[in-house]
């Protein structure tokens, strides 16, 4: 039933009113004139109410941003790790540094731009970011998820796709858009599909557009451009599965999947000159594939409990709707989420897109991964009927969405987006000044301690090199750096994503073109966290090693927080020396919860300071769809004490793993100007015992197959 028709029958009126109205028939012809006009207005507005309900989210979140953009964002606790990352890929933009040619991250140029709006017309400061981010977010994610409802709701009266927005932005909006800009992506490029199987036309510029949606999601992130790129090929095949108008209908998507192919290599090449001159350097394409493959295995983390149960149910309770759903399926319906395409091509995408919340399976990250499944299967209970279908076909899905809202939101506070349009209002002050026991600086109000760190260091980077110089980090604070107004440099934007050999290889680059003449070092267990339990040495030991040979320490402006001063005649006096402990190893049967013993160690050198195992954990097929398990270094110590060093090892690949078997506050030693002091850091208790330890993560994780160890060695740096 069209929209038109739609809204006829919701403007009727009732016997009793259509006796008024008949009297009116009387009334002079203007007045008359103006009720047409009015009821026409109602009409029309009533047509669009979607369009005008996402206009009314979006001002929610500007108005006041515009409005009082002068008062400073109270932040309460500062979380060094995302703060850093957002705020510096902002300060970038200002500084035309741009993610994909300059620089690698997981996010993308896209991505980076929207983040700039706002800051680029306020200027910029850390308080405009803190203000803008997550609103500018809100924004993208409602319009997206308009876009969304105008796609899969097309027929379905005008009330069901606004129930549609407020819906799914207030209570299921996830807090970033990366998972919003996959649905629609998915939306339109099966609309585009299913339109070609119908109508047999188009089929050049349904092709072009389906590829420009790929490219844009690249551009956006990483992740979301393999998630639409999969969506491409997850709907061309189940409509070659579910064409029925042979050869005709095939020949059309063979074509339409040729052109799709030609044309993205065509943008390809496109992306290639914009972000280096050439069209046949291909590197932004391997950072993004380095950047996706890498993150499954060197940022994944557990599931707890509570999330695990709301990832399982809710992804159950989706799953049946969507079973039932297929028994209701009408190849010939008006409304796409009735029709075999869209029902097995979201189902086989929402259960792809849970891999967002398999890998890191923390709140946020279960909720990304949630959001694909949630959205549609809303989609199919609030578009599936019409309705000419009976009450209960026509309002018990609708009600079956509010219900399941009701019970899987309460506790999710990032699900719950009313919060976030009400907070300026709510927490902003009655003047430009901070709350009591908070404190301004670069346009925001911290808490004390936050507040003496960044006022510190950032003082002490600004008068310790030019504006126009590069300053390092390490390991990931950039929002030091950000707020001295200094280039971080360095070939990706932040350490914890450095990986591999790939990604390790484009940081150094970055480091040694740039050759900063300052580092922030921040101390493990002392001014920043450890990502996962990893100590920040075993991330990333080869930026670590890169970093003592080039910098001392000079100054320390906050505790733990130490300033290094870049001198490169460290690099011409370094050297190491290795010697074996252990030799070769295979090992082919791994017991679930007893530990890999390597045997004991010979005599442990004088001065000995860190250990480096090379070695390859096996692991069968499908752990590229679950996760690896967690690899423990236990470093047994002459005096009976233990040392567990939670360590990274790129599953199938040969790898070195490093580990400092002291306390990892002694590695700041190591950057003295006095190399006696590096031999005096080494640990003061001989090392007796190895053995390791490889742990599921959690329910998800794959059990190797077996290890193989080609060394263990014992490694001396000297100067």
């Amino acid at each position: 039933m069209s929209r038109g028709r739609n809204a006829g029958r919701l403007l009727q009126l009732d016997p009793h009113e259509e006796s008024k109205l008949s009297a009116l028939i009387y009334e002079p012809h203007s007045s008359l004139s103006l009720l047409q006009r009015i009821a026409q207005l109602g009409r029309g507005i009533y047509s669009r109410i979607d369009f005008w309900v996402t206009v009314l989210l979006i001002a929610a979140v500007l108005v006041p941003l515009l409005i009082r953009h002068d008062f400073p964002p109270s932040i309460p606790l500062t979380y060094f790790l995302d703060d850093s990352w957002q705020s510096d890929l902002v300060f970038k933009a200002i500084q035309h540094v741009w993610v994909g040619r300059d620089v690698v991250f997981t996010y993308g140029s896209l991505y980076q731009a929207l983040s700039t709006l706002v800051p680029w017309q306020q200027g910029f400061s850390l308080g405009s970011v803190y203000r803008s981010n997550s609103l500018i977010q809100f924004c993208l994610g409602a319009l997206l998820i308009y876009v969304t409802s105008v796609c899969l709701l097309r027929w379905q009266p005008p009330w069901r796709r606004a129930f549609y927005v407020l819906l799914i932005a207030i209570f299921w909006w996830p807090g970033n858009s990366k998972s919003v800009f996959s649905v629609c992506a998915f939306s339109v490029i099966t609309i585009l599909v299913q339109r070609l199987c119908d109508v047999l036309s188009g089929v050049t510029w349904r092709a072009a557009a389906a590829s420009i949606i790929v490219i844009l999601s690249f551009l956006f992130s990483a992740d979301c451009g393999v998630y639409s790129l999969a969506a491409l090929g997850i709907t061309i095949i189940v409509a070659l599965f579910c064409s029925t108008r042979e050869p005709i209908e095939r020949k059309a998507l063979f074509k339409f999947g040729a052109l799709a192919g030609a044309f993205i290599f065509l943008a390809a090449l496109a992306v290639n000159f914009f972000m280096s001159g050439a069209l046949f350097d291909f590197r932004f394409w391997h950072d993004v594939r380095e950047v996706a493959a890498t993150y499954r295995w060197a940022m994944a983390s557990s599931m707890q409990d509570p999330a695990r149960t709301w990832f399982v149910a809710t992804t159950a309770v989706c799953v049946l709707i969507f079973l039932v759903a297929w028994l209701w399926r009408d190849p010939h319906s008006p409304y796409i989420t009735r029709r075999p395409l869209f029902l097995q091509g979201a189902l086989l995408f929402s259960v792809l897109s849970l891999q967002t919340g398999v890998i890191r399976s923390d709140w946020e990250h279960v909720t990304l991964g949630l959001f694909t499944i949630i959205s549609l299967t809303a989609a199919i209970l609030i578009g599936s009927t019409n309705e000419s279908a009976g009450r209960a076909r026509s309002y018990v899905p609708g009600y079956l969405a509010l219900a399941l809202t009701a019970i899987f939101t309460g506790p999710l506070p990032l699900l719950n987006s009313s919060t976030l349009l009400m907070a300026d209002w709510k927490h902003l002050p009655k003047d430009a000044s901070c709350p009591a026991g908070m404190y301004f600086v670069d346009q925001a109000c911290f808490k004390q301690g936050d507040f003496l760190k960044l006022r510190s260091v950032s003082s002490s980077v600004q008068s310790g090199v030019a504006g126009s110089d590069s300053i390092a980090i390490f390991p990931y604070e950039n929002i030091y750096g950000v707020l001295a107004r200094r280039r971080i440099a360095g070939g990706v934007v932040q350490n914890y994503v450095v990986a591999g050999n790939y990604l390790t290889d484009r940081h150094l680059a970055g480091l040694a073109q740039d050759k900063p003449p300052l580092l922030i070092y921040s101390m493990d267990g002392v001014a920043t966290l450890r990502l996962d339990g990893l100590s920040n040495f075993t991330r990333t030991p080869q930026i670590w090693f890169y970093l003592q040979q080039h910098y001392k320490e000079e100054s320390e402006p906050a505790p733990g927080i130490l300033l290094m001063r870049r001198d490169d005649l460290r690099a011409a006096k370094w050297s190491s020396h290795a010697m074996k402990l252990i030799g070769s190893q295979q090992i082919d049967t791994l017991q679930e919860g007893l530990p890999i013993d390597l045997g004991p160690l010979p005599q442990w050198p004088d001065h000995g300071q860190f250990l480096k195992l090379d070695l390859t954990v096996r692991y069968p097929l499908w752990w590229h769809l679950l996760k690896p398990c967690r690899l423990t270094v236990d470093v047994a110590l002459a005096d009976g004490t233990h040392k567990l060093a939670v360590a990274l090892a790129e599953p199938n690949k040969e790898t070195e793993v490093w580990i400092y078997p002291g306390e990892e506050a002694q590695l700041r030693n190591y950057f003295s100007g006095n190399s006696g002091d590096w031999r005096g850091a080494a640990p003061p208790i001989p090392i007796s015992h190895i053995a390791l330890w490889l742990d599921p993560i959690d329910w998800l994780s794959v059990k190797p197959t077996g290890i193989a160890i080609r060394d263990v060695q014992v490694v001396q740096i000297l100067g």
